[in-house]
């Protein structure tokens, strides 16, 4: 898990001028957090977005701020949901390839069923 904390850095200036002071991200790992949060996945898998009573007792039980825990779960879910999309995707291309010979297929006999009816009603008449 990684924690955000943001750090001033100073760094030269450019020719002489005044040092220059920007921010940048800082990150630790938490790796005493992630067991907690994967087993907390695991075990709400079929529904697995916290409620606000669950994100508060997470952030206690892991030491995790709130907004880093947000984002850990939206990228677990993205984690574990991208190979079943994409076998997904894989499955309706190949549906959609198949129902689209089933269409050329019902197009052909319902031509031919045209010109069927078109001769039986010249022989009829």
């Amino acid at each position: 898990m990684l924690k955000h904390k943001i750090e001033m850095v100073c760094t030269k200036g450019i020719k002489g001028k005044m040092p220059q002071t920007h921010m940048r991200w800082k990150h630790s790992r938490h790796n005493s957090s992630t067991p907690i949060l994967l087993d907390w996945y695991n075990n709400h898998e079929a529904h697995p977005y916290p409620t606000k009573e669950d994100k508060q007792k997470l952030v206690e039980d892991t030491g995790v701020d709130w907004y880093a825990l947000c984002n850990w779960f939206g990228a677990e879910r993205t984690r574990r949901n991208f190979p079943v999309k994409k076998s997904e995707r894989l499955e309706n291309k190949k549906l959609r390839q198949e129902i689209a010979r089933k269409d050329a297929e019902i197009e052909k006999l319902t031509q031919q069923r045209d010109a069927l009816t078109t001769t039986l009603t010249l022989v009829l008449k």
